[in-house]
């Protein structure tokens, strides 16, 4: 994802089955006023959905973009070319 604005903000990628909250990974970004790309990386072990949320530090009045959010499937990589 881009992100731009002024403040920090912390971008959380939670992972649930049905309404079981199975954990999180997140991470804070201090914002510019130029967009700059950042990533937060989570393995989806058993859950069979997943949130992702910016949360501002506590009551703090701030402005903020998001753009090019992508959520990619990992599979495993190949050990070898067959021949």
């Amino acid at each position: 994802m881009y992100v731009k604005g002024s403040g920090d903000i912390n971008v959380d990628i939670a992972e649930y089955t049905d309404e079981t909250y199975l954990g999180h990974t997140a991470t804070w970004v201090r914002l510019t006023d130029s967009f700059v790309r950042k990533e937060v990386t989570r393995t989806i072990t058993t859950g069979n959905h997943f949130y992702c949320y910016v949360f501002t530090d506590g009551t703090a009045a701030i402005t903020f973009y998001v753009d090019g959010v992508q959520v990619e499937y990992g599979l495993p990589q190949p050990r070898g070319i067959a021949k």
